[in-house]
């Protein structure tokens, strides 16, 4: 494998572990820090996505119920 390959497969780890450690110890229900869905500011409406980083955060803590609610 060549160095710029393992680089990049490297940062996207360090991406991803960065990604799941905040969203297991910073719950968007209480934090205004996450992104609010465009589609529902714009149009007021419910989008499919909605409420996916709240579902996420749920996932994290093993909390399968409250994620699908």
């Amino acid at each position: 494998m060549k160095l710029k390959n393992k680089i990049i497969i490297t940062v996207a780890a360090i991406l991803v572990a960065t990604v799941l450690v905040i969203f297991f110890y910073v719950d968007p229900n209480i934090y205004p820090v996450f992104p609010k869905c465009p589609f529902r500011e714009i149009t007021g409406l419910k989008c499919p996505g909605c409420g996916s980083q709240r579902s996420f955060h749920q996932l994290l803590h093993l909390n399968v119920a409250e994620a699908f609610k």
